[in-house]
């Protein structure tokens, strides 16, 4: 069997890329394994969203109702959002049925071996060996590490089913003294408690000691016991797994790229690992298009991925230091402590204007375009609603010329033109 590219991995990140890819005209197939480990997981009305308009319906239909999302953070309760639970073998399933419908080939088998051969790719899975021109990595934190850029405190998160009366579907967010607390419940009772500590802090990693660090902090955490009272039963020990930030340094190859979890992770309490694989697919796809089909402009198309990625990593994981940093009443703590900090992110500064060339996201294609670095934007602007922002600024420097003649020669509606201009006087372009 052969492809023009094989996507190694069936999750979201996986997923959601071969759909662009195929949408793209480009010859795409799918290897993926199931998930072994049950795992609730709450995801938030973009990425719900984002599911539905990538066309992923199968998926969609494994989702609960929207349910209240509760937070106790610095000792505030709110519960200004919601959250819709679902059980991530059921969903990563769906999402395999979903590439089906679409026509695409999905193969249900674990990698045996992936080697570079004669310029392709062949990749044993089962007994059958799959001939590839370009191998997307897209198993998650299962994949191969590499070498690691960054990484953040060593955590892991413990997790235990339970079973009880049927109720509502709810989450929360609880934090404690040495961690904090997931809960996730669903109608038909079924409940998971979920803590995240310090990797250093468990004692071991078997099913009994694990099973009995989960009942301490069950009992230790108020909030918690509350959601596992008497007459729910415990369904099954506690495991756990790795939930570390960290960011691989060998994201882009020749022949190779990497997705998802698979090139960075992050702290679970951001909430936004599905929704950040899903909306990377866009961008990732036409990275792989030029790689394969224009391969002239392949260093080109690694730039931007990395840039992009990096970028995009800086600005999350710092967003999640703060969110950390809220929480005042166990800033002493070692887990507090070692997650108040901001990871040493190399990204490019900016002082002032610049107009430089970069590579952009053009009609599914990495080209090189003129655009405009500023401070907040050091890798560069494109276009704003759509309006290439460096023309624009020639055009209305140019004696005379105004916005409506700009939208009417490029067939613009003259308010997205407007918008373009403000932006410009935003970042100093043009005088106000």
């Amino acid at each position: 069997m052969e492809a023009a590219v094989g996507v190694v991995g069936g999750g979201p990140a996986g997923a959601a890329l071969a759909i662009e890819l195929a949408r793209l005209g480009v010859p795409v197939l799918v290897i993926t394994s199931p998930r072994p480990r049950r795992r609730f997981e709450g995801l938030s009305d973009r990425t719900v969203a984002l599911l539905q308009r990538q066309g992923f319906a199968h998926a969609c239909a494994t989702l609960g109702e929207a349910g209240e999302r509760q937070a106790h953070w610095n000792g505030v309760a709110s519960r200004h959002n919601r959250e819709y639970l679902v059980e991530r073998s059921a969903f990563d399933r769906a999402l395999c049925d979903d590439l089906r419908a679409q026509g695409i080939t999905v193969l249900t088998s674990e990698v045996r071996s992936l080697q570079w051969q004669q310029n392709h790719w062949h990749i044993t899975c089962g007994a059958q060996v799959v001939r590839v021109g370009f191998v997307v990595e897209a198993r998650g934190r299962a994949a191969p590490a590499g070498q690691t850029r960054l990484r953040g405190p060593a955590s892991l998160a413990v997790a235990r089913f339970y079973h009880g009366p049927t109720t509502t579907d709810a989450t929360a967010v609880i934090p404690f003294a040495d961690g904090w607390a997931w809960l996730g419940r669903a109608q038909d009772g079924r409940r998971m408690v979920q803590f995240t500590v310090d990797a250093d802090s468990v004692p071991g990693a078997g099913h009994q000691a694990l099973t009995s660090l989960h009942q301490r902090l069950c009992a230790d955490v108020p909030e918690v016991a509350e959601w596992v009272p008497d007459g729910v039963q415990a369904d099954g020990p506690a495991v756990a797994r790795a939930c570390d930030t960290y960011l691989r340094d060998d994201l882009a190859g020749a022949a190779f790229l990497r997705v998802g979890d698979a090139a960075c992770g992050y702290d679970p309490l951001s909430g936004q690992g599905v929704f950040l694989a899903l909306a990377g697919a866009l961008s990732a796809a036409a990275v792989v298009r030029t790689c394969v089909e224009r391969p002239q402009d392949g260093a080109l198309a690694r730039q931007f991925y990395s840039d992009r990625l990096l970028g995009a990593f800086a600005e999350k994981t710092a967003l999640g230091v703060a969110f950390y940093q809220q929480e005042q009443r166990w800033a002493d703590r070692p887990f507090w402590q070692r997650r108040r900090e901001v990871l040493p992110v190399p990204v490019p500064t900016v002082a002032g204007l610049q107009r430089v060339r970069r590579p952009v996201l053009a009609d599914g294609w990495i080209t090189e375009q003129e655009v405009l670095l500023t401070p907040r934007h050091p890798l560069g602007v494109w276009r704003v609603e759509d309006v290439p922002v460096p023309a624009l600024l020639d055009h209305v420097r140019q004696s005379g010329a105004s916005l409506g003649d700009y939208a009417a020669r490029h067939q613009l509606a003259l308010p997205q033109v407007e918008r373009a201009a403000l932006w410009l006087q935003q970042v100093g372009a043009l005088a106000s």
